[in-house]
């Protein structure tokens, strides 16, 4: 077997791994594989051909920036907790996954998110029709999840409904099989046609009103992408969602439950935290910060990109965030001519980093593995003189 197949299978049972498992506290496997398709790269490294200098670069700042919040908190004294900064900078360097990804084809990358995302999918609406059959069984399942703390399992009120959430950590990632059944998938077979339906179907049940929203602004895209109407009736109808939707997330935002309240009050947190004496150096990788909605001090919250800030500063940590969202744009800027599947995957990338930075996702391995195909995708169209979706 060559080594080309090697990493490819390693690839798919790595993406698995942490899709089930991004805690590792069932396989306890997702360093050993990290680390196993490091050093098998390297020894495939003659596969990878010239690295844009734009890919090394972000890889390295992303590397040096962790230590770097380790230092300024450790000469502000406000390395409080040291768990998370280095839990932080652990997650960071999974950002050497892009050298990975360098050496497989980027549509064999493409298939791998698919596979992950639809095995979290098809688990996803399995637990909820357990749940409607099966309260036994279902609060079997519920309590070995509470215990692995991979999926969160609740109940939640939207717009006076009470409704299962069944949401798997890495839950975001189905974003990316969904666009992938969607536009590179040409031929639609009933199977294809399924695992669209149970994709969309584990997005919408997830519990969580951001990748709810989000997948709902995808089928409506796909649907202005597929349908050929008039132009005129397809901005009058773009306009009308655009409406719709805006007055959907203010009603969702503007419900008095208990979860929006806590965010608010952790905004006026951060708001305090970031434009007072921590504008600049930030307040170090590790330090704590007073949370006003749990009345309790924290290191980070669901806020990621306000943590970002918060933990690097304003300036730094803007970079930080402009980084994140540069493969898409690189991609819009030279890598999508004419080319509506590429566009769509650096829409789709926007829209988990989205998610991702409003949730605690980014920092994490699913995280950093979604921006490693980001640069992968701007190390493919750097050595390819084809756009190949």
């Amino acid at each position: 077997m060559s080594l080309d197949k090697l990493i490819v299978i390693f690839f798919n049972l790595f993406l698995l791994c942490i899709s089930i498992d991004p805690t590792g506290q069932m396989f306890h496997a997702k360093e050993l594989l990290f680390l196993l398709l490091l050093g098998l790269t390297y020894l495939n490294r003659k596969r990878i051909k010239s690295i844009p200098s734009n890919c090394l670069l972000i890889v390295g700042f992303l590397l040096l920036l962790p230590v770097w919040g380790i230092v300024v908190a450790l000469c502000k004294n406000a390395f409080d907790d040291p768990a998370y900064g280095f839990g932080h900078l652990k997650s960071l360097l999974f950002i050497l996954y892009s050298f990975v990804l360098f050496g497989i084809d980027f549509k064999t990358t493409l298939k791998t998110l698919c596979l992950g995302g639809s095995v979290m999918a098809i688990i996803t609406i399995l637990i909820f029709i357990i749940a409607q059959l099966n309260p036994d069984l279902f609060q079997l399942i519920y309590t070995n999840t509470s215990e692995h703390e991979n999926i969160i399992i609740s109940f939640r009120q939207y717009l006076g409904f009470r409704v299962l959430g069944i949401y798997f950590k890495a839950g975001p990632l189905i974003l990316f099989s969904y666009y992938y059944l969607l536009y590179v998938t040409k031929e639609k077979s009933f199977k294809i046609k399924l695992l669209i339906f149970i994709n969309l179907l584990s997005l919408l049940v997830a519990g969580s009103r951001t990748p709810t929203l989000i997948v709902i602004a995808m089928t409506l895209l796909y649907a202005y992408d597929k349908f050929k109407i008039n132009i005129y009736i397809k901005l009058m109808l773009s306009f009308a969602v655009c409406v719709a939707m805006t007055i959907f997330i203010l009603m969702l935002a503007s419900e008095k439950e208990r979860s929006n309240e806590i965010k608010a009050e952790n905004f006026d947190s951060y708001v305090d935290n970031i434009l007072g004496s921590n504008y600049i150096t930030g307040a170090g990788l590790g330090s704590t910060f007073y949370a006003k909605g749990r009345d309790v001090m924290i290191s980070a919250s669901e806020f990621t990109f306000f943590d970002i800030w918060r933990i690097y500063g304003l300036l730094v940590g803007s970079l930080f965030i402009f980084l994140v969202f540069y493969p898409a744009l690189y991609v819009y800027h030279l890598g999508s001519n004419n080319n509506l599947v590429l566009r769509r995957f650096a829409t789709t990338y926007i829209l988990y980093m989205i998610l991702a930075g409003t949730n605690p996702l980014l920092i994490s391995s699913t995280g950093m593995l979604t921006m490693s195909v980001g640069l992968a995708l701007i190390y493919h169209l750097h050595n390819s003189k084809q756009l190949f979706l």
